[in-house]
């Protein structure tokens, strides 16, 4: 009775993290909404469209280094502080773009929203992936997939709800409505963040579901070996990296100027 009881806690246990990991990659994935407030600043602020997609432009670069360096130390330093630091560096990344528009200085723009914001959604990005592939790793495929859509959900939440909703009530101040994101995305991201932490060294998924079977895949000949470096060097990954570079590339440039092309097309 007691091992039942304990292995429904574990159970309930990791489908709060998935939940929890799944809120975070929502509240990240709002950069993807960027065109919407990209068309406004355009309007109001007289500011042009190749100055404010530098400021998206910035931000993914800065998500990619800090993306790939949080990777790195996320076993040593772990999720629950890492994706702290992230939530704080995204939230203030939002306030101090909102001092930006509310004195109207582009280059403190970028800083807040693309470089410190940027910054935070990389160590944000990394961290719940990597944690519920650990809490189930029987079903990777399909629980890393449900956080990552998260990604995508939260560009739609931003763009077709609390976006318009902060400006109505904001009157259409956009220094207001970034200001706001920050305070809300604070108090949602931190605590989550905090609730974040990897599964006991015992723990298995057997513990959980008895006819769940895990099933290893046999390493590389000499992957054990291998260093960072001549990974890194490898034909293998270079192939790899240039295919994702062109195939981002294309995504992000659509991604950046979707309001307006679709503004412009198709008149909406």
């Amino acid at each position: 009775m007691n091992e039942r009881t304990g292995s429904e806690m574990n159970g309930m246990h990791r489908m709060l993290m998935a939940v929890v990991c799944t809120v975070l990659q929502i509240c990240f994935g709002t950069v993807y909404a960027w065109s919407y407030f990209q068309s406004l600043m355009v309007q109001e602020l007289g500011w042009s469209f190749t100055d404010t997609a530098w400021a998206f432009s910035t931000a993914i670069f800065s998500l990619g280094v800090s993306a790939a360096w949080a990777g790195a130390v996320l076993p040593r330093v772990g999720p629950r502080k890492l994706a702290t630091i992230g939530s704080i560096l995204f939230s203030v990344g939002y306030l101090v773009a909102s001092l930006a528009l509310h004195l109207e200085i582009l280059l403190l723009f970028h800083v807040g929203y693309g470089l410190i914001g940027g910054a935070g959604i990389g160590m944000g990005y990394v961290t719940p992936v990597s944690t519920v592939a650990k809490w189930f790793p029987e079903r990777k495929g399909l629980y890393t997939g449900i956080v990552v859509m998260g990604f995508g959900v939260g560009a739609f939440l931003m763009s077709k709800g609390l976006a318009p909703l902060l400006l109505v009530q904001t009157s259409g101040d956009l220094a207001m409505v970034f200001f706001w994101l920050g305070i809300l995305f604070g108090a949602v991201l931190i605590p989550a963040s905090l609730f974040l932490r990897n599964p006991p060294e015992d723990y298995s998924p057997a513990t959980v579901k008895k006819a769940t079977s895990v099933v290893s895949v046999p390493a590389f000949s000499g992957a054990e070996s291998a260093t960072v470096g001549e990974c890194l060097r490898s034909t293998r990954f270079v192939m790899m990296w240039i295919v994702f570079f062109f195939n981002i590339a294309a995504g992000i440039s659509i991604i950046s100027f979707q309001s307006p092309l679709l503004a412009e097309v198709w008149g909406l």
